[in-house]
């Protein structure tokens, strides 16, 4: 997954962080959990912006999972939290992304669910199906 996060400072773009990171790794595995942490210091004239990017995941075997008429049998979930905060002359601000993807074996992503939080309070809720022509919807 490519992260780029800017931030702007009197009309200018201030790049705050750039870089690739890891997102999912096959094969799956029960149990598994990875935390991949970055910060930066980006200074702008005079004014210090300090940004804290932080990505948990965490994999577990749901088993068999129901969705309309199909059963999916060794069906896995990925919960991904994807925190910022940045620290700035202007304050602090923290925004949040709790996603968690059902993923069944040679099917891939068959349900999203994805909660969007900033300074603490949610923003947006979505979930939904994937693949509906899987699925005969």
């Amino acid at each position: 997954r490519y992260y780029y996060f800017v931030t702007y400072r009197g009309g200018d773009k201030v790049v705050l962080e750039k870089r690739i990171g890891s997102y999912l790794s096959l094969p799956l595995i029960d149990g598994y959990a990875r935390t991949d942490s970055f910060s930066n210091t980006v200074v702008v004239v005079n004014d210090t912006f300090q940004c804290f990017h932080t990505v948990d995941l965490r994999i577990s075997l749901v088993g068999d999972l129901s969705v309309g008429d199909r059963t999916f049998h060794e069906v896995y979930s990925a919960e991904i939290t994807d925190s910022r905060r940045v620290d700035s002359p202007l304050g602090t601000s923290a925004s949040e992304r709790h996603e968690v993807l059902c993923l069944a074996p040679d099917v891939g992503i068959i349900r999203k669910q994805e909660v969007l939080a900033e300074n603490g309070d949610t923003v947006a809720y979505s979930a939904e199906l994937i693949g509906s022509n899987i699925l005969g919807e």
